[in-house]
């Protein structure tokens, strides 16, 4: 419990961070919105977490009933692992997923929801919206140095991560 504590908030959060900023310095236009109006900046995590959630995939959960979908039935009772970004980008809930919106409701559920919703999902909310209002109001002019196809990625299965995000402002 103690190392999945750990890891989530700390690790998670540092990579999170990263890869929030890589998303938002590929959308220029979003980047000056912010810069221009902080107010936003909520909305901009919701959907930043929405687009590129923290981790893989999710946590093993089991079935508790029958459930069919389309590529076969999950039986009660069986293990089932899902990947975290397939949630944020179901078009049957986010009308048009693939585009960067700061006008969705913050209905994602990369911090799960009900009994397994995650301990530090306000907190984690709270460092990447004071670490973002930071930014654009320290470095209005962040971008990029090489090409986003150039930067360096970790392979590992749980945490999504950049080994180096070269900047300059």
């Amino acid at each position: 419990m103690t190392r999945g504590l750990i890891v989530a908030g700390n690790e998670t959060i540092a990579n999170a961070l990263s890869r929030v900023v890589l998303v938002l310095l590929m959308r220029p236009q979003i980047w000056r919105t912010l810069v221009d109006d902080p107010s936003l900046i909520p909305a901009a995590v919701e959907e930043l977490l929405r687009v590129n959630p923290p981790g893989r995939i999710g946590l093993l959960r089991m079935a508790t009933e029958d459930v069919e979908i389309p590529s076969g039935v999950i039986r009660k009772g069986q293990g089932v692992l899902s990947p975290l970004i397939a949630a944020g980008h179901d078009p049957s809930v986010f009308p048009d997923p693939e585009e960067f919106r700061l006008d969705r409701p913050g209905n994602s559920l990369v911090f799960g929801a009900g009994p397994h919703f995650c301990l530090g999902a306000n907190l984690a909310r709270v460092e990447l919206q004071e670490s973002l209002a930071a930014l654009t109001e320290r470095m209005p002019g962040l971008r990029l140095t090489v090409p986003p196809e150039e930067l360096p990625w970790s392979t590992g299965l749980w945490a999504v991560s950049l080994r180096g995000l070269p900047v300059t402002w």
